[in-house]
């Protein structure tokens, strides 16, 4: 008989703005995509827009209502950033080290994201970290579709027979702290990204982090809160 082990948690990952800082190529494929249409924007072009799914962020940002109105720009959006325009996106100080590092502890991990899933995958590749993760799940390549972000974890937790208290999101908006919340999942806020995740967050955050670096050691804490496996 061996003795008790020390769970390991598994990890979801929201990914702009907790991964990588998409910012500066979304921002410029935008602006690309409303010089090609001759549309003026109603509100900023600014890192406030990240974050939101397609579609509605091009609604807030010409303020159209109509879905139909904005699928052009999408189109054209799609066809600049998957081709070139996510090349300027830019990772997280210490991207690889961390997510290896978590790989070599035992954590499995998943992205989690509103973002498509083949820019999501092209982003991954480019910044040799895709093999880390053990699913990578797109709001727009779940079958049948999912809603929001809070039908998509659950997908995941069904998905890998996860148990939710050994589970973690990890994520920058109030958005991500929701769907952990919805899925009884621990919260870990990243407050380096765009949003402001412990403001308005429907449960308090496990723990903060003010740069990925600092995730290890807060999964440590939080591991070392759970029982212990007793392995036959």
């Amino acid at each position: 008989m061996s003795g008790p082990e020390r769970r390991t948690l598994e990890v979801l990952f929201d990914l702009d703005g907790t991964l990588v800082d998409s910012a500066p190529a979304i921002l410029a494929t935008l602006r690309q995509v409303l010089e090609r249409h001759g549309i003026e924007p109603v509100i900023p072009l600014d890192r406030r827009l990240i974050g939101a799914p397609l579609v509605p962020m091009l609604a807030r940002l010409t303020g159209t209502a109509r879905e139909s109105d904005v699928a052009p720009l999408a189109d054209t959006f799609r066809e600049v950033y998957d081709a070139a325009g996510l090349a300027a996106t830019v990772a997280y100080d210490g991207l690889r080290e961390t997510l290896h590092a978590m790989v070599r502890r035992g954590c499995r991990l998943y992205v989690v994201t509103n973002k498509r899933d083949v820019p999501t995958r092209r982003i991954l590749d480019l910044f040799g970290v895709a093999r880390c993760f053990a699913g990578v799940y797109a709001l727009d390549t779940t079958t049948p579709r999912v809603r929001d972000k809070c039908e998509l974890v659950a997908r995941v937790i069904a998905a890998h027979q996860l148990n939710a208290m050994e589970c973690v999101m990890v994520g920058d908006t109030v958005e991500d702290a929701a769907a952990a919340c919805a899925n009884g999942v621990g919260f870990i806020a990243a407050t380096y990204g765009y949003g402001t995740p412990t403001i308005g967050a429907p449960t308090a955050a496990l723990a903060t982090i003010a740069t990925l670096r600092e995730l290890p050691a807060r999964l440590d804490e939080i591991a070392m809160t759970l029982p212990p496996n007793s392995a036959p």
